[in-house]
């Protein structure tokens, strides 16, 4: 099992705490000033190499067990 903190725009100390299993999560190496551009753009703002890697996950499955649409995919910042 997987902590996740969504923090929800434009104001990032507010948000939801899930708790999911470490398969339905995606391992990103964001810096925190890119988790911070996604968050306050609402996810407009997304660096290129997670949009391959989320790609991947989507069409392969594995990111979401056996719902492989993007509403399944969990992203975690580490």
């Amino acid at each position: 099992m997987v902590k996740v903190f969504v923090p929800t725009a434009p104001n990032p100390t507010t948000g939801f705490f899930l708790i999911v299993p470490s398969s339905a999560a995606v391992t990103t190496d964001l810096t925190v000033e890119e988790a911070f551009k996604m968050i306050i753009s609402g996810g407009i703002v997304t660096p290129a190499a997670l949009d391959g890697r989320l790609a991947a996950a989507w069409s392969s499955g594995s990111a979401a067990g056996e719902d492989s649409s993007p509403a399944g995919v969990q992203s975690v910042v580490r």
